[in-house]
């Protein structure tokens, strides 16, 4: 396998709007022949591109394009949304993925979205705002409005967190939405996903939900700490399973 490190200094670029510099990676399908659409995989708190080690299972069918976000609290992420409530940000990555999808030649119906935790959120919130296809999120986080994080997002500002960004998947879409979660997740026990998922079923969009069996004896530990309950976004990285979950829910007809 390549290096991982060495190939994000070599193909990681910027992208730029107005103040605003993103940083992104982009790799074309190695079979375009065979290409199903273009995945984004959406990065999770901490800024860090999650799952590229397993771009070469990705890019056997997919164009992808790697995202991550360095804004917010430390550095470590505002949502893909805003930092001391300047929204550009949010208007930059739709920037960039909207050119991103001009480059592919692709329509948005063979555009998907993919992450976990904070990606998770960015993955659907980003699917249902611009109309794309498909989302698949590991417990997506949406953080309680005490947060550190969402203050720092939100800095001053008085935003309703409930018109401005909530609304988003209360709009009826044709988006496909996947979530797979853990019922020990701290996400899912302080109502997070579940007051997410209530939007979008109401809404009657496209929806599917499982839960994941998880358990200490998967060995899903940090170092030095106990059992990881947010293990279902860990899930991918230790049951190498990502080809089945792609071939199962992203499945796109070739033209």
């Amino acid at each position: 396998m390549e290096d991982i490190k060495k190939m994000i200094r070599r193909d990681e670029k910027e992208f730029s709007y107005k103040h605003i510099k993103l940083k992104y990676i982009f790799f074309k399908c190695k079979n375009k022949t065979k290409r199903k659409g273009l995945l984004i995989v959406f990065g999770a708190w901490g800024g860090h591109y999650n799952y590229i080690k397993q771009h070469e299972i990705f890019n056997e069918s997919y164009d992808t394009l790697y995202l991550e976000d360095r804004f917010g609290y430390k550095h470590k992420g505002c949502y893909y949304l805003a930092e001391e409530g300047d929204f550009t940000i949010e208007k930059s990555y739709i920037k960039l993925i909207e050119s991103i999808i001009k480059k592919t030649g692709l329509k948005k119906d063979k555009v998907l979205c993919f992450g976990g935790s904070m990606g998770g959120f960015a993955a659907l919130y980003y699917s249902y705002k611009l109309g794309l296809a498909k989302a698949v999120a590991f417990s997506p986080i949406i953080f309680p409005d005490c947060s550190i994080g969402f203050k720092k997002m939100i800095g001053c500002s008085k935003l309703d967190f409930d018109s401005y960004i909530l609304s988003t998947f209360r709009k009826k879409v044709h988006t496909e939405s996947f979530i797979f979660y853990n019922k020990e997740d701290g996400g899912v026990k302080s109502g997070g996903i579940i007051n997410l998922i209530k939007i979008m079923l109401n809404e009657n969009n496209k929806f599917h939900i499982e839960s994941l069996s998880i358990s200490p004896s998967m060995g899903f530990k940090r170092r030095n700490e106990k059992f990881e309950v947010h293990a279902s976004v860990s899930y991918l990285l230790y049951t190498k399973n990502i080809r089945d979950i792609l071939d199962k829910n992203l499945e796109f007809k070739v033209d």
